[in-house]
């Protein structure tokens, strides 16, 4: 059985670029990555913050004539 690699709080903040404290946010309001808790351990799972990372790109409209 093949498991998916445990993923940091810190590891997880350095691949989208973002602050520990804005993950910790997110998980307090229902917000961002999907995440796993075990206990008190919170981990992330990569395939998990790749899709959210690819939710997070945005397409600009076209200008205005």
């Amino acid at each position: 059985m093949i498991v998916d690699e445990k993923i940091s709080i810190a590891e997880a903040s350095n691949f989208l670029g973002i602050p520990t404290a804005t993950l910790n946010w997110y998980r307090a309001v229902g917000k961002g990555p999907s995440y796993v808790k075990v206990g008190r351990h919170v981990y992330y799972l990569l395939p998990e913050l790749q899709k959210y990372r690819e939710g997070c790109i945005v397409t600009p409209k076209r200008g205005r004539k």
